[in-house]
């Protein structure tokens, strides 16, 4: 066997086996998204449910805010998590129509921000 190749071959194997998880690139367990929920018009939806499908939730404020922190599942940059939207929660208030609305989001950062649009209704 080649001097040179009897060297480089106990590398090559070595890195082969180790550099695998290295070339991914890792974020952070937990990601904290925040936005808005909105009704179609672009009114602001207060004290509406958001719900990860990672099990946490929260709910809007008066001005249709909110801000909510996942856990990211697994370690890969192309994770998502999709939040769904919901309105009907407001005390004093009396729904013939419930809204709901969801939105994926990649999970690339430790913050990130996105708007869920209430589009879809169920008569109640």
């Amino acid at each position: 066997m080649n001097p040179l190749r009897s060297i480089l071959f106990p590398v090559v194997l070595a890195a082969s086996i180790a550099l695998p998880g290295c070339s991914d690139v890792t974020r952070p367990d937990r990601a904290e998204i925040s936005g808005e929920v909105l009704y179609p018009s672009g009114e602001p939806v207060i004290r509406a449910k958001v719900t990860a499908e990672t099990g946490e939730s929260t709910f809007s404020d008066a001005q249709g805010h909110y801000r909510l922190t996942v856990t990211i599942p697994g370690r890969r940059v192309f994770s998502s998590v999709t939040l769904t939207g919901r309105d009907g929660f407001t005390p004093g208030r009396a729904y013939v129509v419930t809204r709901h609305g969801t939105v994926q989001v990649p999970l690339v950062s430790s913050r990130i921000v996105r708007h869920i649009v209430l589009t879809e209704s169920t008569p109640i």
